[in-house]
């Protein structure tokens, strides 16, 4: 499973950067300072980790989804792709809602097609008819819970 050692920063840092926000950290990270960055995975790995267990069908795809969800909010904000005034707790979670939603959509796929296999082929240990079903409704429900506000 997950292993948070990677993302630790040293107990005076830690210290020393627990008065900034998030976005101030985030500001400091933008200019360059790599650290911060750590120290905002650090801050929010705990609620981030917990919500992708609660929709992981297991341990392998938690620790992508975790990592797919750091990586892509990093290059956003080295791209400067990525709202201006954002609450950073926020609009990470949102990264991470998407990235929970391409993983079990990718993961139906993968079910889809072994689906289509031969009959012999169909049934394979690991997959059962009742597990589809619930990753369809996995999925469908991840992506009505967590729908994106219509723009007026």
């Amino acid at each position: 499973m997950h292993s948070k050692q990677g993302f630790m920063l040293d107990e005076d840092l830690k210290k020393q950067l627990s008065h900034l926000s998030d976005e101030e950290l985030l500001a400091l990270f933008v200019k360059g300072d790599d650290r911060m960055m750590q120290a905002l995975i650090q801050r929010h790995t705990n609620s981030i980790f917990d919500f992708i267990r609660i929709y992981s069908v297991n341990g392998k795809m938690a620790d992508e989804v975790f990592k797919s969800t750091f990586i892509r909010s990093i290059e956003q904000i080295r791209s400067r792709v990525f709202p201006e005034n954002i609450v950073f707790a926020d609009w990470l979670m949102n990264i991470t809602r998407e990235e929970m939603a391409n993983a079990l959509i990718n993961m139906e796929k993968k079910i889809l097609v072994k689906l289509h296999q031969p009959v012999e082929q169909k049934f394979s240990k690991n997959i059962q008819s009742d597990d589809l079903e619930s990753l369809s409704l996995d999925v469908k429900n991840l992506l009505i819970k967590h729908k994106k506000p219509s723009k007026k």
